[in-house]
């Protein structure tokens, strides 16, 4: 990614450089004897070229992307965590529910509609299960649907979670 972002930055440069030359709106060789001074003379000129220099780069490279991954799904989703991602967007439809699957750290089974879930990233979230709910004390023993309508469960109690999409109609 450096090398790529070096590249269409190096690209971007030349081709404001080369640009404002061309334009009159920039005079290379006077910044090349002494940049500083140009700076100081015509800092609204360089300002300018700065930033239509990001904004060439930052386009480009972002035009490049959208046309190499035009088709697939971003894996990187900023502001968004696995739990959002599996248990709410990650869903085909409007009317799926997530049915989930619970092994408690001390060896109990947990299955249930998954109801809520706390949706911050902070550590200790907490998932609201709701009927039909089932339960299994050990591996050894069956699943038993139990008569709670609903079952609240923190992150340190679970070691880990699995569940399946199914249609809410």
């Amino acid at each position: 990614m450096v090398v790529i972002g070096g590249t269409f930055s190096l690209v971007a440069a030349l081709a404001v450089v080369a640009g404002g030359d061309a334009l009159g709106l920039l005079d290379s060789s006077a910044f090349g004897r002494s940049p500083n001074q140009y700076l100081f003379d015509h800092p609204a000129c360089v300002l300018g070229a700065l930033t239509a220099m990001l904004g060439l780069s930052y386009g480009a490279a972002a035009g490049a992307a959208h046309l190499v991954h035009r088709s697939g799904e971003a894996v990187f989703k900023p502001g968004r965590h696995v739990w959002q991602e599996v248990f709410w967007w990650a869903r085909d439809g409007t009317t799926d529910v997530t049915v989930a699957l619970l092994e408690l750290r001390d060896g109990r089974r947990i299955a249930g509609v998954l109801n809520t879930f706390t949706s911050e990233t902070e550590e200790n979230r907490e998932i609201g299960l709701t009927t039909p709910i089932y339960a299994q004390a050990s591996p050894t023993s069956p699943m038993v649907a139990t008569e709670d309508q609903f079952l609240v469960l923190r992150e340190a109690d679970v070691l880990y979670i699995s569940g399946r999409y199914r249609s809410g109609t």
